[in-house]
Protein backbone atom coordinates (compact mmCIF):
# COMPACT_ATOMS: atom_id res chain seq x y z
CA UNK A 1 0.00 0.00 0.00
CA UNK A 2 0.96 3.40 -1.04
CA UNK A 3 1.69 6.05 2.04
CA UNK A 4 0.29 9.34 0.84
CA UNK A 5 2.54 12.11 2.86
CA UNK A 6 0.87 15.79 3.73
CA UNK A 7 3.19 18.50 1.97
CA UNK A 8 4.35 19.26 5.38
CA UNK A 9 5.48 15.56 5.95
CA UNK A 10 6.47 15.50 2.56
CA UNK A 11 8.92 18.53 3.00
CA UNK A 12 10.40 17.19 5.98
CA UNK A 13 10.94 14.34 4.28
CA UNK A 14 12.63 15.88 1.27
CA UNK A 15 14.67 17.78 4.00
CA UNK A 16 16.40 14.71 5.36
CA UNK A 17 16.98 13.27 2.39
CA UNK A 18 19.79 15.72 2.22
CA UNK A 19 21.48 15.04 5.32
CA UNK A 20 22.69 12.22 6.39
CA UNK A 21 20.26 9.87 8.79
CA UNK A 22 20.55 8.89 12.06
CA UNK A 23 19.25 5.98 13.89
CA UNK A 24 16.67 8.63 16.15
CA UNK A 25 15.32 9.04 12.52
CA UNK A 26 14.58 5.84 11.63
CA UNK A 27 10.33 6.01 11.87
CA UNK A 28 10.08 8.87 9.35
CA UNK A 29 7.96 8.07 6.21
CA UNK A 30 10.43 7.20 3.13
CA UNK A 31 10.32 9.35 -0.06
CA UNK A 32 11.22 7.95 -3.55
CA UNK A 33 10.56 9.72 -6.96
CA UNK A 34 10.24 8.55 -10.44
CA UNK A 35 11.13 10.38 -13.65
CA UNK A 36 9.91 13.17 -13.83
CA UNK A 37 9.06 15.53 -17.36
CA UNK A 38 10.52 19.07 -16.20
CA UNK A 39 8.25 22.32 -16.76
CA UNK A 40 9.92 25.18 -18.60
CA UNK A 41 9.16 28.44 -16.05
CA UNK A 42 9.50 31.47 -17.60
CA UNK A 43 12.60 33.42 -17.05
CA UNK A 44 12.88 35.07 -13.61
CA UNK A 45 10.20 32.62 -11.97
CA UNK A 46 10.08 33.25 -7.92
CA UNK A 47 7.25 32.46 -5.91
CA UNK A 48 5.50 28.59 -6.73
CA UNK A 49 2.33 27.67 -5.29
CA UNK A 50 -0.07 24.94 -5.71
CA UNK A 51 -4.22 24.63 -6.13
CA UNK A 52 -6.75 23.99 -8.26
CA UNK A 53 -6.92 27.22 -9.85
CA UNK A 54 -9.49 26.64 -12.81
CA UNK A 55 -12.06 23.70 -10.88
CA UNK A 56 -11.30 20.86 -12.94
CA UNK A 57 -10.03 18.75 -10.18
CA UNK A 58 -6.42 18.94 -10.83
CA UNK A 59 -3.98 20.62 -9.15
CA UNK A 60 -1.97 23.41 -10.49
CA UNK A 61 0.59 25.72 -10.03
CA UNK A 62 1.52 29.49 -10.00
CA UNK A 63 4.80 31.38 -10.49
CA UNK A 64 4.98 34.74 -10.16
CA UNK A 65 7.88 36.49 -12.60
CA UNK A 66 6.32 40.24 -13.56
CA UNK A 67 3.17 38.28 -14.06
CA UNK A 68 1.24 35.59 -12.53
CA UNK A 69 1.41 32.23 -14.75
CA UNK A 70 -0.63 29.48 -14.43
CA UNK A 71 0.20 26.47 -15.35
CA UNK A 72 -2.65 23.16 -15.72
CA UNK A 73 -1.94 20.39 -14.11
CA UNK A 74 -3.13 16.91 -15.65
CA UNK A 75 -2.82 14.77 -12.87
CA UNK A 76 -0.44 13.17 -14.67
CA UNK A 77 2.44 14.89 -13.70
CA UNK A 78 2.52 17.19 -16.92
CA UNK A 79 1.38 21.12 -16.90
CA UNK A 80 0.53 23.04 -19.81
CA UNK A 81 0.86 27.07 -19.51
CA UNK A 82 -2.64 28.46 -19.05
CA UNK A 83 -3.01 32.65 -18.83
CA UNK A 84 -0.90 35.58 -17.60
CA UNK A 85 -2.40 38.06 -14.61
CA UNK A 86 -0.76 41.30 -13.86
CA UNK A 87 1.47 40.60 -11.01
CA UNK A 88 3.36 43.09 -8.79
CA UNK A 89 3.97 46.63 -9.57
CA UNK A 90 7.62 46.85 -10.01
CA UNK A 91 7.99 42.94 -10.40
CA UNK A 92 7.15 39.33 -9.02
CA UNK A 93 6.44 38.24 -5.73
CA UNK A 94 9.01 36.33 -3.86
CA UNK A 95 6.72 35.20 -1.13
CA UNK A 96 3.37 33.82 -2.48
CA UNK A 97 0.47 31.46 -0.31
CA UNK A 98 -3.38 30.31 -1.88
CA UNK A 99 -6.31 30.09 -0.36
CA UNK A 100 -10.09 30.75 -0.75
CA UNK A 101 -10.24 33.94 1.02
CA UNK A 102 -13.82 35.28 -0.10
CA UNK A 103 -15.58 31.94 0.28
CA UNK A 104 -16.45 31.93 -3.57
CA UNK A 105 -14.78 28.11 -4.10
CA UNK A 106 -12.06 29.36 -6.07
CA UNK A 107 -8.60 30.10 -4.62
CA UNK A 108 -6.95 33.41 -4.51
CA UNK A 109 -3.74 34.17 -4.18
CA UNK A 110 -1.34 36.28 -1.13
CA UNK A 111 1.61 37.71 -2.70
CA UNK A 112 4.48 39.39 -1.10
CA UNK A 113 7.67 41.57 -2.46
CA UNK A 114 9.51 41.48 1.09
CA UNK A 115 8.20 45.25 1.36
CA UNK A 116 4.54 44.82 1.47
CA UNK A 117 1.70 42.19 1.24
CA UNK A 118 -0.88 41.84 -2.03
CA UNK A 119 -4.26 39.87 -2.53
CA UNK A 120 -5.61 38.97 -5.91
CA UNK A 121 -8.64 37.05 -6.26
CA UNK A 122 -9.13 34.12 -8.37
CA UNK A 123 -11.27 34.57 -11.32
CA UNK A 124 -12.02 30.31 -11.75
CA UNK A 125 -10.04 30.04 -14.80
CA UNK A 126 -6.68 30.47 -13.66
CA UNK A 127 -7.16 34.26 -13.99
CA UNK A 128 -6.78 36.87 -10.98
CA UNK A 129 -8.08 39.86 -10.47
CA UNK A 130 -5.46 43.10 -9.78
CA UNK A 131 -3.96 42.75 -6.59
CA UNK A 132 -4.80 45.01 -3.18
CA UNK A 133 -1.94 45.97 -1.41
CA UNK A 134 -2.07 45.56 2.36
CA UNK A 135 0.90 47.68 4.37
CA UNK A 136 2.56 46.30 7.27
CA UNK A 137 3.33 46.82 11.43
CA UNK A 138 6.28 45.11 11.20
CA UNK A 139 8.48 46.95 8.35
CA UNK A 140 8.01 44.68 5.33
CA UNK A 141 7.45 40.80 5.19
CA UNK A 142 10.06 37.59 5.32
CA UNK A 143 7.47 34.81 5.48
CA UNK A 144 3.58 34.25 5.05
CA UNK A 145 0.65 31.81 6.03
CA UNK A 146 -2.92 31.65 4.84
CA UNK A 147 -5.08 29.79 7.09
CA UNK A 148 -8.41 30.42 9.25
CA UNK A 149 -7.19 31.75 12.91
CA UNK A 150 -11.25 31.55 14.15
CA UNK A 151 -13.40 28.76 14.25
CA UNK A 152 -16.04 28.89 11.11
CA UNK A 153 -13.61 32.14 10.24
CA UNK A 154 -12.40 32.13 6.40
CA UNK A 155 -8.33 32.23 6.25
CA UNK A 156 -6.71 34.90 7.89
CA UNK A 157 -2.75 36.14 7.34
CA UNK A 158 0.06 35.37 9.15
CA UNK A 159 2.85 36.97 8.04
CA UNK A 160 6.84 37.00 9.73
CA UNK A 161 9.12 40.40 9.01
CA UNK A 162 12.20 42.57 10.08
CA UNK A 163 10.76 43.58 13.13
CA UNK A 164 8.05 40.54 14.87
CA UNK A 165 5.16 39.46 13.40
CA UNK A 166 1.87 39.93 12.75
CA UNK A 167 -1.69 38.93 12.04
CA UNK A 168 -4.15 39.85 9.41
CA UNK A 169 -7.75 39.21 9.57
CA UNK A 170 -10.38 38.42 7.28
CA UNK A 171 -13.79 39.96 7.44
CA UNK A 172 -15.36 37.04 5.34
CA UNK A 173 -15.49 38.60 2.00
CA UNK A 174 -11.25 38.66 1.56
CA UNK A 175 -10.57 42.69 2.93
CA UNK A 176 -8.11 42.52 5.76
CA UNK A 177 -7.56 44.29 9.11
CA UNK A 178 -4.88 44.53 11.05
CA UNK A 179 -4.72 41.98 14.09
CA UNK A 180 -2.59 41.02 16.64
CA UNK A 181 1.46 42.67 16.00
CA UNK A 182 4.24 40.88 18.03
CA UNK A 183 7.48 42.85 18.52
CA UNK A 184 10.59 40.49 18.36
CA UNK A 185 13.75 42.12 18.71
CA UNK A 186 16.74 42.51 17.92
CA UNK A 187 16.47 39.71 15.08
CA UNK A 188 12.50 40.08 14.18
CA UNK A 189 10.47 36.87 12.28
CA UNK A 190 11.78 35.16 9.53
CA UNK A 191 9.11 32.12 8.50
CA UNK A 192 5.88 31.42 9.67
CA UNK A 193 4.07 27.68 10.26
CA UNK A 194 0.56 26.89 11.40
CA UNK A 195 -0.87 23.61 12.98
CA UNK A 196 -2.85 22.21 15.80
CA UNK A 197 -0.47 22.01 18.14
CA UNK A 198 -2.19 20.46 20.96
CA UNK A 199 -5.47 18.65 19.10
CA UNK A 200 -8.42 21.85 20.60
CA UNK A 201 -9.07 21.82 16.89
CA UNK A 202 -7.86 25.24 16.84
CA UNK A 203 -4.81 26.31 14.18
CA UNK A 204 -1.80 27.32 16.44
CA UNK A 205 1.28 29.83 14.87
CA UNK A 206 4.72 28.67 15.12
CA UNK A 207 7.34 31.76 14.02
CA UNK A 208 11.07 31.29 13.38
CA UNK A 209 13.60 34.41 14.64
CA UNK A 210 16.31 33.49 11.81
CA UNK A 211 19.64 34.61 13.27
CA UNK A 212 17.77 35.36 16.76
CA UNK A 213 18.33 31.89 17.90
CA UNK A 214 14.95 30.82 19.00
CA UNK A 215 11.58 29.64 17.40
CA UNK A 216 8.15 30.78 19.09
CA UNK A 217 5.14 28.81 19.90
CA UNK A 218 1.88 30.21 20.21
CA UNK A 219 -1.29 29.45 21.62
CA UNK A 220 -4.59 30.07 19.70
CA UNK A 221 -6.75 30.76 22.72
CA UNK A 222 -9.63 31.48 20.34
CA UNK A 223 -11.59 34.96 22.00
CA UNK A 224 -7.99 35.37 23.48
CA UNK A 225 -6.13 35.55 20.51
CA UNK A 226 -3.16 34.15 19.88
CA UNK A 227 -0.16 33.97 23.67
CA UNK A 228 3.68 32.70 23.65
CA UNK A 229 3.12 29.10 24.75
CA UNK A 230 6.94 27.98 24.51
CA UNK A 231 10.30 28.88 23.09
CA UNK A 232 13.16 26.97 21.81
CA UNK A 233 16.75 28.20 21.40
CA UNK A 234 18.63 26.97 19.05
CA UNK A 235 21.57 28.09 16.95
CA UNK A 236 19.52 29.60 13.90
CA UNK A 237 16.27 29.45 12.93
CA UNK A 238 15.15 30.22 9.51
CA UNK A 239 12.62 27.59 7.22
CA UNK A 240 10.33 25.53 9.01
CA UNK A 241 7.51 22.58 8.26
CA UNK A 242 4.84 21.02 10.34
CA UNK A 243 3.81 17.43 9.64
CA UNK A 244 3.29 14.22 12.06
CA UNK A 245 6.93 12.95 11.20
CA UNK A 246 6.73 9.84 13.04
CA UNK A 247 2.33 8.62 13.16
CA UNK A 248 2.21 9.40 16.81
CA UNK A 249 -0.53 11.93 15.89
CA UNK A 250 1.15 15.20 16.97
CA UNK A 251 2.32 17.27 14.74
CA UNK A 252 6.37 17.62 14.51
CA UNK A 253 8.39 20.67 13.34
CA UNK A 254 11.30 20.47 11.13
CA UNK A 255 13.73 23.81 10.79
CA UNK A 256 16.54 24.47 8.98
CA UNK A 257 19.05 25.50 11.16
CA UNK A 258 21.35 27.53 8.29
CA UNK A 259 20.70 29.87 5.37
CA UNK A 260 22.82 27.25 3.50
CA UNK A 261 20.81 24.35 4.33
CA UNK A 262 23.84 22.48 5.88
CA UNK A 263 22.05 20.66 9.01
CA UNK A 264 18.16 20.42 9.73
CA UNK A 265 16.72 20.52 13.44
CA UNK A 266 13.89 17.82 13.74
CA UNK A 267 11.83 18.51 16.87
CA UNK A 268 9.08 15.29 18.13
CA UNK A 269 5.83 17.19 19.44
CA UNK A 270 4.05 16.34 22.50
CA UNK A 271 0.92 17.25 21.49
CA UNK A 272 1.32 20.36 24.63
CA UNK A 273 3.65 22.83 22.70
CA UNK A 274 6.40 20.93 24.01
CA UNK A 275 8.91 19.28 21.71
CA UNK A 276 11.77 16.35 22.75
CA UNK A 277 15.34 17.29 22.24
CA UNK A 278 16.35 18.41 18.69
CA UNK A 279 17.41 15.84 16.35
CA UNK A 280 20.81 17.46 14.33
CA UNK A 281 20.84 16.04 10.97
CA UNK A 282 23.51 17.43 8.51
CA UNK A 283 23.12 17.61 5.34
CA UNK A 284 24.65 15.00 2.95
CA UNK A 285 26.47 15.80 0.17
CA UNK A 286 25.52 14.14 -3.26
CA UNK A 287 28.29 12.61 -5.55
CA UNK A 288 29.48 15.23 -8.09
CA UNK A 289 27.30 18.17 -6.59
CA UNK A 290 28.83 21.95 -6.33
CA UNK A 291 29.15 23.87 -3.22
CA UNK A 292 26.10 24.61 -2.24
CA UNK A 293 25.88 28.58 -2.21
CA UNK A 294 24.43 30.15 1.06
CA UNK A 295 20.94 31.69 0.75
CA UNK A 296 20.83 35.20 -0.03
CA UNK A 297 17.11 36.87 1.26
CA UNK A 298 16.34 39.67 -1.14
CA UNK A 299 17.64 42.80 -0.02
CA UNK A 300 15.06 44.24 2.03
CA UNK A 301 14.05 48.34 1.74
CA UNK A 302 13.19 49.98 4.83
CA UNK A 303 9.09 51.31 4.55
CA UNK A 304 9.48 55.32 4.92
CA UNK A 305 13.11 55.31 3.53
Amino acid sequence: MVQRLTCAELLCSLLILLCSPTESLAALPQVSFRARPDLPLRAGSGALVVADFNGDGYLDIAASVDQIQVYFGDSKGHFSPGPLSPSLQGGGASLMASGDLNGDGTPDLVLSDHNYVYVMFGNGDGTFQAPAKYTTSINGCYGLAVAPLRPQGKPDMVIAGPTGWQTYINNGTGQFSTGQVFPLAPSGGWDVAIGDLNGDGLPDVVISEGAGSRVAIYKNTGAKGLQLANSIALSEAYFMALGDLNGDGKLDLAVTASLAFEFVYILFGNGDFTFQKPVVVKRRRLPNQPAHRRFQPRPHRRLGH
